[in-house]
């Protein structure tokens, strides 16, 4: 029972790491959007990275799915900023 609390406190240090990191590499890319949908979106990136990680640590978060993730949201934000540009 001594170590559940402990594993609580892990798994919420992991998680805060988790959504400053996130929030760093991504919110350039996702800077119009309002803060509310920003912060919800990299809560529940942290949540469900640390869902399926187990207890891996923060450092073998892998930064190549982030750079994949920003690469695609900035090829949507492109296709958005085209359709808007030459609607059909």
């Amino acid at each position: 029972m001594a170590e559940e609390p402990k594993l609580t406190a892990d798994v919420g240090t992991r998680r805060q790491a988790l959504i400053r990191e996130l929030t760093t590499r991504l919110r350039p890319t996702c800077a119009d959007w309002p803060d509310e949908l920003f912060g919800a979106m990299v809560e529940r990136l942290a949540d469900i990275t640390i869902k399926y990680s187990g207890q891996a640590s923060v450092s073998t978060y892998d930064r190549r799915s982030s750079d994949r993730l920003i690469k695609e949201l900035k090829d949507a934000l492109a296709r958005s900023e085209a359709t808007r540009d030459h609607p059909d």
